[in-house]
């Protein structure tokens, strides 16, 4: 009997005998008997399934003696055509390959297991559930497209790749928390085991969500994962472990901290931009969700990466000192700290340009040093009062005449307090909105 000829490849084609009176095998015509030939195949252990179709769908949840429950071979579906897929409680111990697959109908795996690669690189699915699902090793899902909803409640293994995936449906990436409580002489002792969705070295750049309101990423470590170009706004963020600074222990995201590691300057100044997008995106996610204290973390890492683009020399010395005043705005102790650091200027000046003469050393010797020192510790402690009055708008009057020392100071700090006061006013609006 005549082979199939299917054209797998440039130089490969199907040697499976063809089907009675056509010129292709029962996989490649796509007859309803390839779903039930299929398990034949399993059993000799040829998983050479490329561009097979399966009209009727695939179901691995059948009898043992149909589906062993380890399957021990590669399994290739590239470019298969898949009407509804089943696999439930099946071990893969070696690599699956769905790359440009095409399934269509609902795709269900239960308390499956892949212990070596599974790729869904350009794979179009229609409705996907994925529970309790675990890939070990690597999962390679570029250019993925979900038609529908895509549900997913397992764990990912070491390097997961997600770029420009698209998900027209509610799109769920759902980890787990067990907790463990034991009753000891003690009392009780609580322990939680959690499982992460998303885990390991990930990339999650340029991925799409059609529908982001309906869509929920919980319980996913982001430590090891790039997103830039991924817009989140409207995408429900629960339980998210983000990268944490060293020295100002906010939330960060990895590609800012892998951009300044990176030794390619290039690269970082070409990221920069990318990187300040992404966090003003998370920035805004955040707040549609009301958790201020994530979006806090985010807006300070916005204008930080703004800080290092290319500015303009007026706009860099307006956010630097929009820096220094209140750390943008979210700093309330430092914003009293350099209020009162003002204060303490003025007082001091004041101090110097009025009738406080510092000839004690040269006149009384050093003898009379300490005194000099108490009566400027005095005098400051009572200017530090006047400055306060002074900084506060609507304090006293400026007298006006002739440009005195005093004059200056008091125009210059009257104009520093004002904007120093507004800042602190600005830090503890926003500590409150944080809650």
């Amino acid at each position: 009997m005549a082979n199939c000829g299917f054209p797998l490849s440039k130089s490969d084609r199907c040697k499976r005998p063809r089907s009675f009176g056509k010129e292709l095998c029962v996989f490649h015509l796509g007859k309803h008997e390839a779903s039930l030939e299929i398990f034949d195949l399993i059993k000799a252990g040829d998983g050479d399934w490329r561009y097979f179709k399966f009209p009727s769908g695939l179901n691995f949840s059948g009898p043992p003696n149909m589906v062993p429950p380890t399957i021990k071979f590669p399994i290739d579906l590239e470019g298969a055509e898949i009407n509804g897929l089943k696999v439930e409680g099946i071990t893969f111990e070696e690599s699956v390959n769905f790359a440009n697959a095409r399934i269509d109908g609902k795709t269900l795996f239960f308390a499956v297991k892949f212990k070596a690669e599974c790729e869904l690189a350009n794979t179009t699915l229609a409705s996907v559930d994925l529970h309790q699902v675990k890939f070990e090793n690597k999962l390679p899902a570029i250019g993925m497209r979900c038609t529908g909803d895509f549900r997913f409640r397992g764990t990912t293994g070491t390097e997961t790749n997600f770029h420009q995936a698209s998900f027209e449906g509610a799109a769920d990436f759902v980890g787990s928390r067990t907790i463990h409580q034991k009753l000891g002489s003690g009392g009780q002792a609580r322990s939680d085991t959690i499982n992460y969705c998303l885990s390991g070295e990930v990339q999650f750049t340029d991925v799409k969500f059609f529908n982001p309101n309906q869509s929920i990423i919980r319980l996913a470590d982001f430590r090891n994962t790039h997103i830039m170009g991924t817009n989140f706004e409207g995408v429900s963020l629960v339980d998210i472990v983000w990268p944490i600074g060293k020295v100002d222990k906010r939330r960060k995201i990895y590609d800012d901290l892998w951009a300044t590691e990176s030794d390619d300057v290039i690269y970082g100044r070409f990221a920069v931009e990318r990187i300040e997008s992404q966090y003003r995106n998370l920035r805004r996610a955040y707040e549609m969700q009301k958790n201020f204290s994530a979006a806090h973390d985010f807006y300070v890492g916005e204008m930080e990466s703004k800080l290092r683009g290319d500015l303009p020399p007026g706009q860099r010395l307006v956010l630097n000192f929009y820096r220094l005043s209140s750390y943008y705005g979210t700093g309330p102790v430092r914003a009293l700290l350099v209020f009162v650091i003002l204060a303490f200027l003025y007082g001091t000046l004041s101090g110097f340009a009025s009738d406080l003469k510092l000839t004690a050393l040269s006149t009384g010797g050093i003898q009379d040093f300490p005194e000099l020192l108490w009566k400027l510790l005095v005098r400051t402690f009572e200017n530090l009062i006047v400055g306060f009055r002074q900084l506060i708008p609507g304090g006293p009057k400026i007298e006006g005449g002739a440009v005195t020392a005093q004059i200056f100071f008091d125009v210059t700090f009257r104009v520093l307090g004002a904007l120093q006061f507004a800042m602190l006013v600005i830090t503890f609006r926003n500590m409150v909105k944080r809650g």
